[in-house]
């Protein structure tokens, strides 16, 4: 009787590791799913000179879509704008006492990270 016991234990066991392994399995391949289509756009702001800007406010928008997300650059220039929906966008970035700096035509790629390195010129902000 003993052995029938264990043998429904052993069962059972192997039955709840199998839906554990399921459930991290599919939540896994959900997770990768919903990153697969977006990428992402990164660089470092500077000017003229070579120098870092921090704090410029960096902004990219799909003009198909209307979409638009911001960052700040840190200060070390640098900016992240991750999880954006692959497709084509314009950037722009402002910072005090710099002209604003535009970009057309920047394509993100699914699954990818563009880079763009903006360059600001010294002047009034427009």
């Amino acid at each position: 009787m003993q052995a029938k016991s264990l043998d429904r234990n052993g069962e059972e066991m192997h039955k709840t590791t199998l839906l554990y392994c399921a459930v991290i399995t599919f939540s896994f391949i959900s997770a990768l799913n919903g990153q697969v289509d977006q990428g992402s756009i990164a660089g470092t702001v500077k000017d003229s000179s070579d120098a870092v800007v921090a704090g410029a406010a960096v902004t990219v928008k799909d003009p198909q879509s209307n979409l638009t997300r911001s960052a700040v650059s840190g200060p070390n220039g640098s900016y992240v704008l991750p999880s954006l929906p692959a497709g084509t966008y314009e950037l722009a970035v402002e910072a005090a006492g710099f002209k604003k700096f535009v970009a057309g035509d920047l394509r993100v790629i699914a699954a990818t990270r563009t880079t763009l390195d903006p360059v600001l010129e010294l002047g009034q902000i427009t």
